[in-house]
């Protein structure tokens, strides 16, 4: 009890800081003014530095306006106070200005670059006044904060002894205007990548945790040491509340395990999208995340049998591979026998009697073979013709190569090549005189 009275005081001793849900942004910058109102070097560049550092600290960035005339300023306030109204309470609204501006008549006026010259009637009717953006602000967005920040009032032709803005006193609440130098003063445009001001702001507005009021308080004395005579200030309207333009990185969270319905309930999920998987990875990795479960065991029970499947499977796959292996040995055994026999000439496979039909072009014939070895693969035969019948024929013949193929010439009249077929059968072609290419075969017996 002591400790969370302890809290509750030490919160309400702390300021009060808002942290927007939403933000949003607008920066312009003119500088291509003709010659009676004077050309500027820096505001292209000191309103790119601003948009980055403003989107950076968390703002979302319209899109950037370069020597608007007046109605294109106008408009884009206009839609900058609509987003803030309809993005509702809280939000934050930062418009950012670099350019010409001067007072005119008691009233603070930013110089569009449509403005042909510097007279009072030019800038009364061209002229954009402040308390126009303001009223457009406060009027179509009046829960949101709004920054007003003119970086102007720097030098203008045709203006001899005017100088700078006039003190604002406007009391309306929830507005800061921020102004880059003080009343009455001039703010330099020198610098090679923008001028003093804005790289101040661009600097100091993305530093995590500072408020509004640090930020611009940084931003002045930055200003005042870095040139002679130019000194920032700030209209503030915020009463109590202040703005943290870039929050720090929150703490982490601590991690929370979910309670054990969320949790079966998530492992049911995971189960559903993962049971019909086939990937023994899968099951794996569900169970270190969900191996205590009762959908844990499942997984288990399913991972089992997947690696079972797989290892039947490489065992059949080793037992095909020798089976094939054997296979492929045994033929190449007997493909090497009977190379090995062909190369040895054994004219023994084809000694004895056989039975001989031959088809030529001219007709049929059969027949008697009777083959006798006469030498390493050298063989004679005689033929006995049945039909038409002749007999005696002496033919001789030469084992050829592997294979037991085998050429004989019958009185260099006809000419067979034949070849042994298996056990007891051969087969082949011959030519002779009298026809051309025959076709016979013979079996054994």
């Amino acid at each position: 009890m002591l400790r969370a009275v302890v809290v509750l005081i030490v919160l309400q001793l702390m300021p009060s800081v808002a942290l927007a849900a939403e933000r949003i942004a607008l920066v312009i910058g003119n500088q291509a003014y003709n010659d009676k109102v004077g050309p500027l070097r820096n505001p292209h560049n000191d309103a790119a530095l601003v948009g980055k550092a403003l989107t950076e600290a968390g703002f979302r960035l319209l899109t950037p306006r370069k020597d608007a005339k007046r109605h294109e300023m106008l408009y884009a306030v206009y839609e900058l106070a609509e987003q803030l109204r309809t993005t509702g309470r809280g939000a934050v609204g930062f418009v950012y200005y670099a350019g010409h501006g001067i007072a005119v008549g008691g009233e603070n006026v930013l110089i569009p670059t449509d403005a042909d010259n510097t007279s009072d009637a030019t800038l009364g009717i061209l002229g954009v006044r402040l308390s126009e953006i303001v009223d457009i602000l406060k009027r179509d967005a009046p829960d949101a904060v709004h920054f007003v920040v003119v970086d102007a009032c720097r030098t203008i032709r045709g203006r001899r002894g005017d100088r700078g803005f006039v003190p604002v006193n406007d009391r309306r609440t929830g507005v800061v205007i921020a102004f880059s130098t003080a009343p009455g003063e001039t703010a330099t445009d020198a610098g090679t990548n923008g001028a003093p001001y804005a790289i101040a702001l661009a600097e100091e507005i993305v530093k995590p945790g500072l408020t509004d009021q640090v930020v611009f308080n940084a931003v002045r004395t930055r200003v005042v040491n870095s040139t002679s005579g130019q000194t920032p200030w700030t209209h503030d309207g915020l009463i109590g509340e202040r703005v943290v333009f870039k929050a720090t990185s929150p703490p982490s969270a601590p991690e929370i395990k979910p309670s054990a319905p969320a949790r079966l309930s998530e492992a049911a999920e995971a189960w559903d999208r993962t049971k019909d998987l086939t990937d023994v990875s899968a099951f794996e990795a569900f169970l270190r995340r969900f191996g205590d479960t009762y959908y844990g065991d499942l997984a288990k029970v399913r991972l089992d049998a997947l690696k079972k499947a797989e290892a039947a499977r490489q065992t059949a796959e080793v037992t095909k591979k020798k089976s094939d292996e054997s296979g492929r040995a045994k033929a190449e055994a007997k493909r090497d026998r009977v190379q090995e026999e062909g190369k040895k000439g054994d004219t023994s496979s084809i000694a004895g009697r056989w039975t001989w039909t031959q088809q030529c072009q001219g007709g049929s014939y059969r027949g008697i073979f009777q083959i006798s070895v006469v030498g390493a693969n050298r063989f004679r035969g005689s033929i006995n013709q049945e039909s038409p019948q002749s007999s005696g024929d002496i033919f001789d013949g030469r084992i050829q190569g592997s294979g037991i193929s085998f050429k004989a010439t019958l009185q260099e009249v006809e000419v067979f090549h034949g070849s042994l077929m298996g056990s007891g059968r051969m087969q082949g072609t011959s030519t002779s005189k009298l026809w051309a290419q025959c076709t016979w075969s013979a079996s054994k017996g």
